[in-house]
């Protein structure tokens, strides 16, 4: 029987079409870049969605470094996207402690809205991920923080 990480690559996969599952580290950086690159590149996708793309994945990826798991792991990061004629959707799990990246968007105070001094620190990055995704959803599915983001393509 295939272990729950397996599970998921294998559905994530069949509705998806490209997925990869990283280690929980700094170095993959680089790797998730290629792999979003040679992605948009067989999906006619276009350079600033990639750039995008390339850009939310670095935040997601520190966050569950940083704030889910205290530190590198070698706890799985799983990363797939799928692609429509108007939008791509990158669907990002991990297996960092529960986080409902939806609802912690929805409570942010745009920082761009407040005076520099009173500005809160952090949220930046929540902020700056909401700025490019057209829809957000979350889920705890089988002890893994299970977040959605839909970009609509440029054209």
């Amino acid at each position: 029987m295939p272990s729950p990480s397996d599970q998921t690559l294998e559905l994530l996969t069949a509705s998806i079409g490209a997925v990869r599952s990283f280690p929980a580290r700094y170095s993959i950086i680089p790797e998730t870049a290629r792999f979003i690159e040679t992605f948009c590149a067989s999906h006619d996708v276009g350079r600033d969605d990639g750039l995008r793309l390339t850009l939310i994945v670095e935040e997601l990826v520190a966050n569950t470094i940083v704030h889910g798991h205290g530190g590198e792991s070698d706890a799985p990061i799983v990363i797939g996207f799928s692609v429509a004629s108007d939008a791509v959707t990158l669907r990002y799990e991990d297996t960092a402690p529960a986080f409902d990246f939806a609802a912690a968007l929805a409570q942010t105070i745009d920082p761009l809205d407040v005076d520099f001094d009173l500005r809160p620190v952090g949220n930046l990055g929540l902020r700056l991920l909401s700025h490019y995704a057209d829809s957000v959803s979350y889920a705890r599915t089988s002890g893994r923080n299970q977040i959605t983001l839909t970009l609509r393509r440029t054209p």
